[in-house]
């Protein structure tokens, strides 16, 4: 049974098979979802284009404190 379940993306057997009242509408959303679900790469791309804004952030506010502290010194 489990092994069913880990097949199918958790959804029970009566739910595929159509003999769960609410089946229809339980695998259509779970098949909304899988095609929804990003893939690696589209992760992998926009994970690294956050970090390169927040390395360019950080960069921008550094400079910005520097000159801030430039009469300072």
């Amino acid at each position: 049974m489990f092994r069913d379940l880990a097949r199918d993306g958790g959804k029970s057997r009566r739910a595929r098979s159509g003999q769960h009242p609410r089946g229809a509408e339980i695998m259509a959303a779970h098949a909304a979802r899988v095609r929804s679900r990003e893939t690696h790469e589209q992760r992998v791309a926009r994970l690294q284009a956050e970090a390169d804004a927040y390395k360019s952030a950080e960069a921008a506010a550094r400079a910005d404190d520097a000159e801030s502290t430039d009469g300072l010194r």
